[in-house]
């Protein structure tokens, strides 16, 4: 994983990530988000911007379409934490402990199971975290932490 790390806005990457998804997809979706305009991550954004996506686009599938995606950011230490929660389907405990994060595992019928397991790996390569939370038929949480510019 070759980055080119540099001082780039959290807000901005979230944003774009949502205008590229299209308005269509967000239809029944309420976003409710709160990211810190002054907070700069220090990254690689396209990377970055792709983990961002992935997590909101497996939030929408999860909801089916409706439901709520809240986006919130703050700051803790040396760390940005970014958290997207939704409220679809949710995931088991077990799931996410045994099968979540490693590669070729899906809850979709067609999915490759490869979105959160290099989502992981890029997230690491910043020296960051990814973790998820979850209740079957409630929702999921994920948690992104990423170093700040310092």
């Amino acid at each position: 994983l070759s980055l080119n790390k540099k001082a780039s806005k959290l807000n901005d990457i979230v944003n774009e990530a949502l205008r590229n998804l299209g308005s269509e997809r967000f239809k029944k979706v309420k976003v409710e988000k709160n990211v810190d305009e002054s907070m700069y991550i220090h990254v690689d954004p396209l990377y970055i911007y792709k983990v961002i996506l992935n997590v909101i686009i497996n939030a929408l599938e999860a909801m089916n379409g409706k439901g709520e995606l809240t986006i919130r950011s703050e700051k803790k230490g040396a760390y940005a934490i970014l958290s997207l929660k939704d409220t679809g389907c949710g995931m088991s405990k077990e799931f996410i402990q045994q099968r979540l994060f490693k590669p070729f595992q899906s809850t979709k019928t067609k999915g490759l199971g490869i979105g959160l397991y290099q989502c992981r790996t890029i997230v690491e390569a910043h020296l960051g975290t990814i973790e998820a939370s979850s209740e079957v038929g409630v929702g999921t949480e994920f948690v992104v932490k990423l170093p700040l510019v310092k």
